[in-house]
């Protein structure tokens, strides 16, 4: 009965401000404090925790062999060694690696952020190495990228929810088929915006996920959505994170603000947060701290500052239905402020509804792309654009037009436009406009 009571209670207070809790700290000491709390929930059997580079924060190389390692260390310090493995090869033998330590960040008691500078002199072959530092070894966590001279091909993929009640098998089965679709394209890098479990409480789907994705033969950047922290309603602690985020950062990794270049280009992360109690169904959105550190080209999160559930094509997105409860405004006019020095793709999923919202050169508002030409390569010369994406294995509405199909998105980067395209398929799982 408690749940029930306590569910009903937070629904009839969300009107007076008490469930409008704010948004969590993207700080990484204030990460580490609270993974340090967790220390044996998120890495299981050890001294020391690998908070990056992870699967989903990949370090990827491009010219250089030395790159950052961060650990969070329980007890005194003690030597560390970490190698590189190639990842699917069991025969290969591992490529030590050189470390440099540099500052240490106390953080709890006995629990401290350690910094190295990690590096070999051996050539690496392009693709996926799994770094193994002390004991741990983390799958798909260091990138080799070949160099290249075509425009950057980027695939966005959002809202798995693996383990959707009634759906289980389907759902997988699909997931399992559009990642191979990915790989046809042969991305340069996977952007996930969240979702990837039905309800983040169940550790199993989480790391269900991870093994579903580690099939992409691109990069993938991940961060979390408000699925991956619980189910709706089951967010009833409004200042820490909730047992779903530490599921995630088992399976995923721990943070909330990720930032990282691939050729080139400039990708930026942010948690969008909780789900809050209001059937508007907005997530927490973004802290004032947060909103100052974005800054880049390519800007993801769960949800967007905007949506739109009409299939009116005059409609330009609001922010009252399936967008960030806060940040939204304040983010978007950061956006035109940046917009005469840099290109803004913001990439974001949540509502399962396929949508892209540009503005025109020289202008200060919103245009809708017609749902019916999102299936064709569309070529945007705009210094700004939303990119809502549908769920990869879920028809969640479908009745409405932009809403009745699942799949993923395309982007090619090129100086001056932008190509997009959305691969969309039908619950028969037809491909849309092939």
């Amino acid at each position: 009965m408690r749940k029930p009571l306590v569910t009903l209670l937070c629904l009839v207070a969300a009107s007076s401000g008490c469930l409008d809790p704010a948004p969590l700290s993207v700080d990484e000491r204030d990460i580490a404090k609270q993974l340090a709390r967790h220390f044996e929930e998120v890495f299981p059997g050890g001294s020391e925790g690998l908070l990056r580079p992870r699967f989903g924060i990949p370090v990827i190389l491009e010219s250089s062999t030395t790159f950052p390692i961060a650990v969070i260390q329980r007890g005194a310090a003690q030597p560390l060694s970490a190698a590189l493995l190639r990842s699917g090869d069991d025969h290969a033998q591992p490529i030590p690696l050189d470390l440099a330590e540099g500052a240490r960040t106390p953080v709890e008691r006995d629990r401290s952020i350690r910094n190295f500078s990690a590096h070999t002199d051996r050539t690496l072959a392009p693709g996926h190495y799994d770094l193994v530092v002390g004991t741990e070894r983390v799958r798909h966590a260091v990138f080799v990228r070949a160099p290249s001279d075509r425009p950057l091909s980027v695939v966005q993929l959002s809202d798995l929810h693996l383990g959707r009640p009634g759906q289980s098998a389907l759902v997988a089965e699909r997931l399992a088929a559009m990642v191979q679709a990915v790989n046809v394209l042969a991305p340069d890098v996977v952007v996930v915006t969240g979702d990837m479990a039905e309800d983040g409480h169940d550790r199993t789907l989480e790391d269900a996920a991870a093994l579903a994705l580690l099939e992409l033969d691109a990069p993938m950047i991940a961060i979390i959505g408000n699925h991956d922290h619980a189910h709706w309603p089951n967010v009833t602690n409004t200042a820490e994170p909730d047992r779903g985020y530490y599921n995630f950062a088992h399976a995923f990794h721990g943070y909330r603000f990720v930032r990282m270049t691939v050729g080139g280009w400039d990708f930026v992360g942010f948690d969008s947060g909780q789900a809050t109690f209001s059937l508007r169904v907005v997530p927490r959105g973004m802290r004032p701290e947060t909103l100052a550190l974005v800054r880049g080209t390519i800007v993801f999160s769960h949800a967007l500052a905007r949506a739109e559930l009409s299939t009116k094509s005059t409609a330009s997105g609001s922010r009252f239905v399936g967008s960030m409860r806060r940040g939204s405004k304040e983010l978007e006019e950061t956006y035109f402020a940046n917009a005469a020095r840099e290109r803004v793709i913001h990439l974001g999923g949540h509502t399962h509804w396929s949508d892209l919202f540009f503005v025109p050169r020289e202008e200060r508002r919103f245009q809708r792309v017609t749902f019916a030409k999102l299936v064709a390569p569309l070529h945007l010369d705009t210094p700004m654009m939303i990119i809502n994406a549908p769920s990869i294995t879920r028809i969640t509405f479908p009745k409405v037009q932009h809403a009745a199909d699942y799949g993923f998105v395309h982007l090619q980067l090129l100086p001056r436009e932008t190509v997009v395209q959305f691969l969309l398929y039908d619950k028969a799982g037809h491909r849309i406009g092939s």
